[in-house]
């Protein structure tokens, strides 16, 4: 049977500060029409300069949460880790 709920995933990016990373993480997500529940920033200073992290709070309807689905997430979540730089990880 289907059910009407929904799954809610997390995705940390952190990295060097920069141009984008609330920008390319929140389009990601948006080009696959997933709701962002929560979404938390902050910039701290490390040991070779500013760092930024971003915790994204969403959610995957039932019928979107299969194992192509969140494989295909990580896959482009990881293309776009490559292209700013940047860390990520889908929990």
């Amino acid at each position: 049977t289907q059910h009407s709920e929904a799954e809610l995933y997390l995705i940390r990016v952190s990295g060097h500060d920069r141009t984008g990373i609330t920008y390319h993480t929140s389009q990601l997500l948006a080009e696959r029409q997933l709701d962002i529940t929560d979404l938390q920033a902050h910039r701290f200073e490390g040991e070779a300069g500013p760092v930024y992290m971003l915790l994204v709070e969403f959610l995957l309807k039932a019928d979107q949460a299969t194992p192509q689905t969140v494989d295909a997430l990580r896959q482009a979540l990881a293309e776009m880790s490559r292209q700013l730089g940047v860390e990520s990880h889908l929990v």
